[in-house]
């Protein structure tokens, strides 16, 4: 929680930062939904997005649960 909505390049930095700390194999196995997420952030209007916001990449999701999620719960988030 901020008193500020993140801007997208932090929610991109903080998506970057999760993407990080995964093992080899699992970075292979999101590639695709970090690269969705990280699009999807920078795509959102000036004004950001207001919670309640819930979306897993990648799409179409793949098997097994393998997926990234952006979560804004409360407040505002990713304005430019």
């Amino acid at each position: 929680m901020q008193c500020l909505p993140p801007p997208a390049a932090q929610g991109v930095a903080w998506a970057g930062a999760v993407y990080a700390m995964l093992t080899k194999r699992e970075k292979e196995e999101r590639a695709t939904a970090f690269a969705q997420l990280t699009r999807w952030v920078l795509a959102r209007p000036p004004a950001g997005v207001s919670a309640v916001v819930k979306m897993s990449f990648p799409k179409p999701a793949l098997r097994g649960g393998i997926r990234m999620d952006v979560e804004v719960l409360a407040g505002k988030a990713f304005n430019v």
